[in-house]
């Protein structure tokens, strides 16, 4: 009966040990397999982070650019205004001048 029982403690020995170096070799996939998957999110942030930089960076300078366009937009209007404002100064001097001219012809015909 010794020799049976003897024989059966150590297959359960082995056995166990079989079973652990297994649990050990899960427990390392498991390990690797939660590293590779931190490593991939870390990767995700990171480039989430670049682009999220980037749109930050090209939005800032789309505002910028914007603003310089309006604000050129703005005085070429105010150029624009002033010149049709001379125009109008300028026309309203011929028409001035042209009244003097008939006053002064009419008074010239006058003496005739």
């Amino acid at each position: 009966v010794a020799a049976k029982t003897g024989g059966g403690a150590a297959k359960v020995k082995a056995a166990t040990v079989a079973l652990d170096k297994a649990l050990a070799a899960q427990t390392a996939a498991v390990a690797a397999d939660k590293a590779a998957a931190s490593k991939a999110v870390q990767t995700a942030a990171d480039a989430k982070k670049a682009g999220d930089e980037l749109v930050a960076k090209a939005t800032k300078e789309a505002a910028a650019a914007l603003a310089k366009a309006t604000k050129a937009e703005a005085s070429a209007a105010a150029k624009a205004a002033a010149a049709e404002k001379a125009l109008q100064a300028a026309k309203a001097a011929v028409e001035g001048l042209d009244a003097k001219i008939a006053g002064l012809e009419k008074t010239l015909s006058t003496y005739r």
